[in-house]
Order: C-alpha cells, then sequence, then structure tokens
C-alpha cells in the first residue's frame, strides 16, 4: 500500500488517526463526520447540494455522533473542545470511513488521565471484524486490548507474541516493565 495515495488507500479500506490531532479547527463536528461519509459514497463532487439532500447520510453522521457521546457537541467548531473529544471525533470520523483496517497512533498522547475513559470506552466498542494496528506507549491500553504486540526497540523487534507471552519475556522486562 504505500505506493498508493492517501484516498487510494482509503478506498483500500484503511483508516488511521493521527498523534496529534488534524482537525478542522472552525468546522462543527456533524459536518466533519458528514464530509467523511460524503468521501466514503464517493460524493465530494457534488458538495454543492445541502446535505439534507443526502437524508441518509445526515442520519448516519447523526448516528455516529451518537456511538461516540457526542451528539451534544453536533453544532460546535472542534476548536472549542476538550482534547480527549477530539480525539474521539478522529476516531468517528475513521469509523465513518468503514475501513477494514484500522491505525491508530497513540490514541491515548495528550488525553489527561480523567478524559482517557471515553476513549477506552470508544475502544472497546470497536467491531469485532475490525483489524486495529495500535502504536502506544501507555502498556495499560496495550494489554487491554492487543491480542499480539509486537515490541519493538531502536527500530528491530524486540519481541513478537501474546501479552502474557510479552509481559514474561526478559528482553521487554528490562527494556520498557522493568524487572
Amino acid at each position: 500500500v504505500t505506493q498508493l495515495s492517501q484516498a487510494r488507500r482509503v478506498r483500500a479500506g484503511l483508516a488511521r488517526t493521527f498523534q496529534i490531532t488534524t482537525l478542522a479547527p472552525h468546522f462543527a463536528v456533524q459536518r466533519q463526520i458528514e464530509l467523511a461519509l460524503f468521501e466514503r459514497e464517493g460524493l465530494t463532487g457534488r458538495m454543492w447540494r445541502n446535505v439534507d439532500a443526502y437524508p441518509v447520510l445526515h442520519t448516519e453522521a447523526q448516528a455516529i455522533l451518537t456511538r461516540f457521546g457526542l451528539r451534544a457537541h453536533a453544532a460546535t467548531p472542534t476548536q472549542d473542545l476538550a482534547y480527549g473529544e477530539q480525539r474521539l471525533i478522529e476516531m468517528a470520523l475513521a469509523l465513518a470511513l468503514r475501513p477494514k483496517v484500522l491505525l491508530l497512533d497513540e490514541p491515548m498522547a495528550g488525553v489527561p488521565k480523567g478524559d482517557g475513559q471515553r476513549l477506552l470506552d470508544a475502544l472497546d466498542a470497536l467491531p469485532g471484524d475490525l483489524a486495529v494496528l495500535i502504536i502506544e506507549h501507555d502498556m495499560d491500553l496495550v494489554f487491554r486490548f492487543a491480542n499480539r504486540i509486537v515490541v519493538l526497540a531502536e527500530g528491530a523487534v524486540l519481541a513478537d507474541g501474546s501479552p502474557d507471552d510479552i509481559r514474561r519475556d526478559p528482553k521487554v522486562r528490562a527494556a520498557y516493565l522493568g524487572n
């Protein structure tokens, strides 16, 4: 997929979030979700039409907002929301594309501990048939969600296995978890 454009990667079923949010700061939350839906459906060339001309997409956007606990912020510009809520919006945007594979780049980065539970709940609610690759330094999150963990150190694979295997691996414990 490295030779494909970003748009072709998305059409192939790959979606991602970024370590630092990349939302349009002045756009309302619901409009951003609707834009993702328009892209997924190949309708971005028809953006001059009001979203109300596509009631199915409007309804789907509202359902996504409800799923992520963002319905009360539908008309709020993203710059006015807490960082944890912005991370939820990014995850909602990615899932609006109906990916087969979801890449999450440090989903908890910059999120205060007190706001993290909503993100953890969103991760818990991900579809079971969705392949998820999480790059994360928060080991509690990794051990909570991962079926398989690949540990890298200095650009090389240090260990690869189940969470229990990784917990017991002496090289991983020495490098990251402490003896």
